[in-house]
């Protein structure tokens, strides 16, 4: 089968016993999960956690491996290669301060814990790769459909009789009740010790004005309780029952239902239209190449109106190489060189007008500096740039394992989204290019809008201005709005009560430099 040929079906497999053999150590992870969803709450509701967020993910994903290891399950190289993949970009809460990327980026985490377990348990003739939307949907249908089946692991019961569970849990209760008095005692003596209390404060900001807002968080917690172990315990079934040695059904077989004519005859006046628009406009994109602004337009107008159009034609040739892809009859043994020619057609098409949309984008920050949706434009311009570059590869080369480069495009982009402080990266660069003389002022109010990240920049614009100051009176205005933006900054953070699960990267750099003014 053609290697760029998607599928979007779900594994089809036999549903899980109703009554599958429970343990002790079931129950017990079963209770353990709510204090681990707990800490996953706390973080997902305060995006200001920089370092316990990225220590929360880490828990549940060193949570879930140790009971599918306990439990049997051997990890294959795709379960080591997502849950190193989630701990890496759980990093990003410490690396950047940036709320827009925290909530996305626990987006995507929240999507990766549930693929995690879900690849432990999948054997390895089942390929995730071509059927992924597939195998991510069975993922996450996973937990839900195995509710009835986890739940009762939280009960104390195992038949008629009390388990054994009930009795370790009972003890370890009493233990943690009476260990409550000599705790208290001794953390009493060594009160003595400032930094000691400090410490204590910073760590255990519990707080009985929170009383509500930690017995709602209790609550959430038992709630995803049930989820998580129900993936655990679910695709644990699955793996112990051998439900996932059956093969995903590529649906998009059936789907091959339209001739070649019809859909070379829809394609072709678009691609026809395409050619005439790049002769029309000809002057107007090269002059993106040639560092030149068009008559009556401002660098703003030339700049978003090329982004708009990138993202339109972008959308309406994913669709016509989703329908060539799905929907084209193919023979068995069939070279489709006709469906090669066209997506590689639609696909260069698509880089050309990549290509002119970020030398715009790349003219319009020379003039006017760099800013974060300028960057996030950018990333996502190069980011189909790689995406439609290897379809164009694909399409040229039969045997090019289009998934495995595309999946690995996909990481490496995330990885560059959420671990690189761009906040910083923008402070960085409208500062240097002030410096250099290509910006002739430097927007103090966007640069403190970036919060911390923007800090080291601006001591060092500060620094710079002081030098100019005195021979240019621009430079001297610009000098009083960094210098008052900077005191006030700086007299904010003495009154906010940051513990060591809040602590980030940029927080780090914003004290040591101003330490250093």
């Amino acid at each position: 089968m053609d290697q760029f040929q998607p599928s979007f079906s779900a594994p089809t497999a036999p549903p899980v016993s109703l009554e599958p053999e429970r343990h002790m150590r079931d129950t017990v992870f079963a209770y353990l999960t709510i204090p681990v969803c707990f800490l996953l709450v706390k973080v997902l509701l305060a995006t200001e956690r920089g370092l316990g967020a990225t220590l929360a993910i880490l828990l549940a994903l060193a949570f879930s491996a140790l009971y599918l290891r306990l439990s049997g399950v051997r990890l294959t190289v795709r379960a080591y290669v997502t849950g190193i993949l989630l701990a890496l970009f759980s990093f990003g809460s410490l690396t950047n301060d940036n709320a827009f990327l925290r909530g996305l980026l626990f987006l995507v985490l929240c999507v990766l814990l549930p693929f995690f377990i879900y690849t432990c348990c999948t054997k390895r003739e089942n390929s995730l790769l071509r059927a992924f939307w597939g195998h991510a949907a069975h993922s996450f249908r996973i937990p839900f459909d195995s509710i009835k089946i986890s739940f009762p692991c939280f009960l104390f019961k195992k038949g008629d009789k009390p388990s054994r569970a009930l009795s370790i849990l009972g003890w370890c209760a009493l233990g943690l009740f009476v260990a409550i008095f000599p705790t208290l005692i001794i953390g009493l003596l060594l009160s003595y010790d400032t930094q000691f209390t400090a410490l204590l404060d910073r760590i255990f900001d519990f707080s009985f004005d929170h009383v509500f807002e930690n017995l709602r968080d209790i609550i959430l917690a038992c709630a995803l309780s049930i989820p998580l172990f129900g993936a655990l315990f679910g695709n644990l079934q699955r793996t112990k029952q051998n439900t996932n040695t059956a093969k995903t059904e590529i649906a998009s077989d059936r789907m091959h239902i339209l001739p070649k004519p019809l859909l070379c005859a829809f394609v072709t006046p678009i691609l026809l239209l395409y050619v005439l628009f790049f002769i029309s406009q000809w002057n107007y994109y090269v002059s993106a190449f040639t560092n030149t602004l068009p008559q009556d337009l401002t660098y703003a107008e030339y700049a978003r109106e090329g982004f708009f159009q990138l993202c339109t034609v972008c959308v309406i040739n994913a669709l016509i190489l989703v329908i060539f892809q799905t929907m084209m009859r193919r023979r068995d043994g069939e070279r489709e060189l006709v469906r090669r020619v066209y997506t590689a057609i639609i696909s260069l098409f698509t880089l050309v007008l990549i290509a002119t949309a970020l030398s715009k984008m790349v003219l319009y920050m020379d003039a006017y500096g760099m800013t974060l949706k300028r960057v996030y434009a950018t990333w996502m311009i190069l980011f189909l740039a790689l995406v439609f570059l290897l379809t164009v590869i694909s399409s040229c080369w039969r045997k090019f394992p289009f998934f495995k480069c595309a999946f690995a495009a996909t990481v490496l982009s995330l990885s560059v989204l959420f671990l690189v402080n761009f906040g910083t990266t923008v402070a960085n660069y409208n500062v240097d290019a002030y410096q250099k003389g290509k910006l002739s002022t430097v927007d103090v109010e966007a640069l403190e809008s970036l919060g911390d990240s923007a800090i080291p920049a601006l001591v060092r614009l500060e620094d710079l201005l002081e030098e100019k100051a005195s021979s240019d009176k621009n430079a001297a205005i610009l000098l009083e709005q960094a210098s008052t933006t900077l005191d006030r900054l700086q007299e904010a953070r003495k009154t906010q009560e940051r513990g060591v699960m809040d602590l980030t990267i940029p927080n780090l750099l914003a004290d040591r430099a101003l330490q250093k003014r």
